[in-house]
């Protein structure tokens, strides 16, 4: 029982660790989610704004500004697509390198990097990383229109993003000669955008955790090994004789069945030993019944100190009655039984109405070299009882035994 009371204990234990393991994760999950979620509406909104001047662009054909020096007039228009319309100090201006340099402003102002890219770009500068190339592939082989994801980049948490670009029939002005088709993916605009760390380190959020799961398993540890304890006690109390610390009654009742199965198992022999003080009562009427309790406290201890072997087994029977179980053969209980007798006898415990002038007892000796013929121990109980009976009866402080046959 005491095993199973600290199996429970562990299972109380990892209960509490896996609930608090599973409210981690879904707080650190929905945490995630909630700022993967929030970065992507950020995203969303430079997107459409980078978008829509795009698109602004586009409507009116591109848009001409003034380049203050004149050597750089193809620099600072997007050379690498055919429209180099200028006229005195002004450029056409395409959209996709308009929307380049928007981005190069929000990433000096607001830390917030944009790159325009393709698996075939026309500017080298708009060249894929290895992450960006996969995300495209993506795009191609899976018709996604967008992918985000956290990563770590030069020490600091990143939210990458990446949106697909789809060809209109107003770009064709400028792509008409690779002979994309409306609709097709040219390739994709890639987001990267810093987030607070200290949202996203783990160990921000698993320390308190950590703190709650320890503090848990300590209380559920605690209080388990105090129930553990009452629970050991209140099983040993129920099994044991207050006054003279002897297993009782109930206790020798479970001793004697397994004792008996035992016996008939492996054919071994088995005895009992019953012992009752003599004249107890004209004790108690002499001396008061505290001295008869210290009487009764003092003949457990000399009975329980003369069983030698760790199996030998006594028990308070009742009143002022024990009880031997041996697993031994007839002379070697009769022996013990002797040794008993002398011995509460040597102890000198004044009995001043009684013959002897000094508290004796009576023993009865039942014992039986192969019990497989029996059909209950009560039987040898029985044979005992009666070997007792023949004790008082004989003029008491003595031992009387009773040796039963094998029925074969």
């Amino acid at each position: 029982m005491k095993f199973i009371n600290k199996k429970i204990v562990f299972i109380a234990i990892f209960c509490w660790v896996l609930i608090i393991t599973g409210n981690f994760w879904w707080i650190y999950r929905t945490r995630v989610m909630f700022q993967k979620q929030l970065a992507k509406n950020t995203i969303n909104i430079l997107f459409d704004m980078l978008i829509r001047v795009g698109e602004l662009d586009r409507e009116f054909n591109g848009l001409f500004v003034l380049v203050k020096n004149k050597h750089n007039i193809f620099k600072d228009s997007n050379f690498y697509i055919h429209n180099k319309e200028t006229s005195n100090m002004f450029v056409k201006i395409s959209p996709s390198y308009l929307i380049k340099k928007i981005s190069e402003i929000i990433h000096k102002h607001k830390n917030i990097r944009f790159h325009l890219t393709s698996l075939d770009p026309i500017n080298p500068e708009n060249k894929p990383n290895e992450l960006e190339k996969k995300v495209l592939y993506n795009f191609y082989n899976h018709n996604v229109n967008e992918e985000g994801m956290f990563i770590k980049h030069n020490g600091k948490n990143i939210y990458f993003y990446m949106k697909a670009l789809r060809l209109k029939k107003s770009c064709f002005r400028c792509h008409v000669e690779r002979r994309y088709k409306e609709g097709c993916i040219r390739g994709g605009i890639s987001v990267y955008l810093p987030v607070n760390n200290s949202q996203l380190v783990l160990t921000n959020l698993l320390m308190p955790y950590i703190g709650l799961c320890v503090i848990g398993v300590l209380v559920i540890g605690y209080g388990g090994n105090k129930l553990i304890n009452i629970y050991t006690q209140l099983e040993k109390s129920s099994f044991t004789d207050s006054l003279t610390q002897l297993p009782n009654r109930r206790s020798f009742n479970e001793v004697i069945q397994r004792e008996f199965s035992n016996s008939q198992r492996n054919k071994t022999p088995l005895s009992v030993i019953m012992c009752d003080i003599d004249k107890f009562k004209l004790y108690n009427d002499t001396y008061g019944h505290q001295a008869g309790d210290v009487c009764l406290a003092k003949v457990a201890m000399v009975i329980k100190k003369s069983l030698n072997r760790p199996s030998d087994y006594c028990a308070r029977y009742g009143g002022e009655e024990f009880i031997v179980v041996l697993s031994t053969s007839f002379s070697g209980s009769l022996h013990v039984a002797e040794r008993i007798r002398k011995n509460v006898e040597e102890m000198q415990i004044p009995h001043k109405k009684w013959f002897y002038k000094v508290v004796t007892i009576s023993v009865g000796v039942a014992s039986m070299e192969d019990t497989s013929g029996l059909t209950s121990y009560e039987e040898i109980l029985k044979k005992a009882d009666e070997a007792l009976y023949m004790a008082k009866t004989r003029g008491r402080n003595q031992v009387q035994m009773i040796e039963l046959k094998s029925q074969t």
